[in-house]
Parts: C-alpha cells; structure tokens; sequence
C-alpha cells in the first residue's frame, strides 16, 4: 500500500508541473514488471497527437509509430471504441495467431522488442483524448489480474493529473507570479484546506462567493448553499486532500451546486488534489497549508474575450474578431449582426472565414476553442 501511495504521489507531483512525466512513468512501469510506460494525448475531432510522454522507448521507434504506424494501430482503433476509464489488452481483440499475421504486431512491435500492453482512455475537457498504457515484452507476457487491477486504480489519477497540467499548461509561471496568473483566469479558481478553509480565491471565484448564492463562506471555510451539499463538497475535499497528503488514493470528483434561488443554473465544481510543494500553493505551511484545488463554473458568466489573442492565433480580422467575441460572449448570430449593423448574410460570410481560420466547423465547437484557449486569459 505504501508504494502504491507513493505513486499516486508522484502522479500529482507531475500534474502540478513539479515533475516531469518519466518521474511518475517510470515507477508505473517498475511496479507493474513492465518495459516501458506511455501516456499520449490526441486531439477529439482529428485525432491528431498533441503529446506523449514515455518511458524505455527508443525515440526511433517513437518517431516511427508518429509517422505511420499510430494511424494504424489496432490497439488505438479498438480503445477509441471502448467505453472511457476502462483497463483493456490485447487479447480483448486479438489472438496471437492474429498478432503474428498482423503488420503492427508483427513489423513494428517485433522489430522494437514489445509484443503486449494493457492501458485505458479517458476524456481531458471537452476536445482531447488521453491513452495510457503499459508495454510488455514477448518475455515479460500477457498481463495477468493484478496488473489490471493496479492500472484500474491508477487511471483515475492519470486522468486528474493531465486535466490539471492542461488546465496550467498556458498559464505556468513561478511561484511569485501564480496569483497573479490565477486572476486572469475566467473560471473561479479556490485553494482550500483539507478541512475546506479557503487559503486563495481568485478574482473569478470571489465574484461567485459574493452572491453567496450556491456557494459561500462560513467560518472561512467552503460552504455549499444546503447541509446535504456541504457535506458532500466536504468530502470530496476530504478525500482528495487525503491524496495530496499521500495518505489517500482517491483522484477527486465533481459536483453541481444547486443556487439558492433555483432559478439559476448550478455551479459545477472540479475536485483535485493539489501537491503542498506546487508553484500554485503560495499559502503558509502547517495547518493552513492548500492541499486541495477547485475549478468552478458558473454557466451564466459572461466571458472576456482577448482581441489580441484572436488576432494573433488565428489571424482574425477586426470585424471576424467582434464577431466571435460576441458570439463566445452567448450572442446569437442574428442579434450580433444587428448591434453591428451589418446584414445576416456579412455575419454568416464572416462566421464562415472564422470556422476557416480557427479549423471549426459548428458554432458550438468555434465558442468551445475560444472559451477553453488564451483569448479567454484575462488582461490584468
């Protein structure tokens, strides 16, 4: 159990940027009597790879399966089919006989000295796929029951900590800067204690817990709008603390905040385990000590949208540019056409430069890129 704690541990010290990923990989790959430990991250929509992380893997092979053989690969093919969080192999979809008469089997993992793996995949955010695997060689074996059992109970914390190393992907900085980064974020970001006192809001945040309307403070502590709720919220605060502290295994959780005065929608609320050492944890040691991170939503927030950013990621125009800060902003197409005072079809020839420009497709998919990217990052 001590090790096992011990890796969970290192899992958050990654997703916090304390650590590079070989610090967490390189234990899986230990533990489980495995090769080599692999983390890739794929874009949703084109599935084109944006990150991988690795362990033991010569980086000839790595740039070989780049190149041709990940768009090829059975095992990417059927865990994209697979439901999200589950552990899966090979013999799940393929015999060894089959393995033999197959190219990725038998060119690309022979030649590299890798025949198995076993691994899952889960979702990060509303536009990426994660895939993270161990591989085995043709002496080491098929997995048995305890190597999936150890990667169902390490998935879950994999997850977490690519969700929070995207998450602080664009806006890392030292540690005497992360407030300040922190207030430029529009989702409401709260530091608390393993008893749920606050040690940091952020801007976003501490407009949220002004209204006291679904979340507020009582006693300096995090408090939910009913007793069920705050318990709730409690607990999972709790729990992921219990992780950060090594101590625990749990990866977190969501939860939706109802409103006081039901007429609203509710807050959604992010749970994850915050290392006491990462750069986001300014407050003082001991008792007071952050341990504990909470990403909050309030649907009816109205985003600020950098023109400078759109411009110089996307090559937006000035006109495509109010265009799609009114729209991010829950303007429809024809109300932001009429405040500009140009007709229905400029607005649909316009929104259809933008879909060119930032590689969408739908409204919905253009308000996401915005909302979810840079040009959301507040100027201080």
């Amino acid at each position: 159990m001590n090790e096992l704690l011990d890796l969970v541990g290192r899992i958050y010290d990654v997703g916090a940027g304390m650590k590079p990923w070989s610090h967490c990989l390189s234990e899986i790959a230990r533990i489980s009597r495995s090769r080599a430990a692999v983390v890739q991250v794929t874009g949703l929509a084109k599935r084109n790879l944006v990150q991988l992380e690795q362990v033991n893997v010569d980086a000839e092979e790595i740039e070989e399966y780049v190149k041709y053989y990940r768009q090829n690969s059975p095992r990417i093919e059927f865990g994209n089919n697979k439901p999200f969080g589950q552990i899966f192999s090979d013999y799940d979809f393929i015999s060894e006989s089959e393995m033999d008469r197959n190219e990725y089997y038998a060119d690309f993992l022979a030649k590299w000295g890798f025949r198995y793996f076993a691994g899952g995949v889960f979702l990060i955010g509303p536009d990426l796929l994660g895939h993270f695997s161990i591989q085995r060689t043709q002496r080491e074996g098929h997995v048995d029951g305890e190597q999936i059992r150890l990667l169902e109970r390490l998935l879950p914390h994999i997850k977490r900590a690519m969700e929070l190393e995207w998450r602080f992907r664009a806006i890392r900085h030292e540690r005497d800067g992360a407030n300040d980064v922190l207030d430029r974020l529009p989702q409401g970001v709260i530091l608390v204690t393993a008893s749920g006192q606050i040690v940091r809001a952020n801007r976003a945040a501490e407009r949220t817990l002004s209204t006291e309307d679904g979340l507020r403070v009582e006693d300096g502590a995090l408090c939910a709008a009913t007793q069920p709720e705050t318990h709730r919220l409690h607990l999972l605060i709790a729990r992921a603390a219990k992780t950060a502290l090594g101590k625990g295994l749990a990866s977190g959780g969501v939860l939706s905040i109802a409103r006081s005065s039901k007429r609203r929608p509710p807050l959604s609320v992010s749970i994850s385990p915050l290392p006491i050492d990462a750069k986001l944890n300014t407050g003082p040691s001991g008792p007071r000590k952050a341990v504990t991170l909470l990403f909050v939503h309030d649907p009816e927030t109205t985003a600020e949208v950098s023109s400078e950013m759109l411009q110089g990621f996307y090559g937006l125009t000035p006109a495509e540019i109010r265009l799609a800060a009114a729209l991010a902003s829950g303007a429809h197409l024809k109300a932001a056409a009429e405040r500009f005072g140009i007709s229905p079809a400029t607005a649909r020839t316009q929104l259809k430069a933008i879909f060119g420009k930032t590689g969408t497709h739908r409204q919905t998919d253009l308000i996401r890129l915005i909302l979810s990217g840079p040009a959301a990052i507040r100027t201080l």
